[in-house]
């Protein structure tokens, strides 16, 4: 396995928000870095991947980063994972704490969405995503 990063840069519009994608990936997401420094204190950060259901048309999966705070004039840094589940969606506990079992994002052959909102008026802004493919 190697691991390797996905750079791409994106510019709010006049309302403070923006929808940039990256190219396609596939692999498990390691971290997700974002450089808010221009941003609007408490701009809103979503990343998803992006897919396509039987008819063509574009949906976008689980959130693998939802946060609201990335515009604090720093570099913000986020290292993902979701609760495995079973085969009927049930998270899995470990027994002896009763704590979910974390695992980390898998995208398959998916861009990344980065959807800015509350980020200021024409500002740029980068998303870098390490992943191990």
């Amino acid at each position: 396995m190697t691991v390797r990063h996905v750079k791409w840069n994106g510019t709010t519009d006049s309302s403070g928000d923006a929808t940039d994608d990256s190219p396609p990936i596939t692999g498990e997401v390691l971290k997700v870095q974002v450089d808010g420094t221009n941003l609007t204190d408490s701009a809103n950060f979503d990343l998803n991947p992006v897919h396509t259901d039987v008819d063509g048309a574009e949906i976008l999966g689980e959130d693998i980063i939802n946060n609201e705070d990335v515009g604090n004039a720093t570099l913000n840094e986020f290292y993902p994972s979701r609760a495995i589940e079973d085969t009927v969606g049930t998270a899995e506990l470990f027994a002896s704490a009763g704590e979910v079992v974390p695992t980390l994002f898998v995208v398959a052959g998916a861009p990344l969405r980065a959807t800015i909102a509350a980020g200021g008026n024409a500002v740029k802004y980068s998303v870098i995503v390490v992943y191990r493919d």
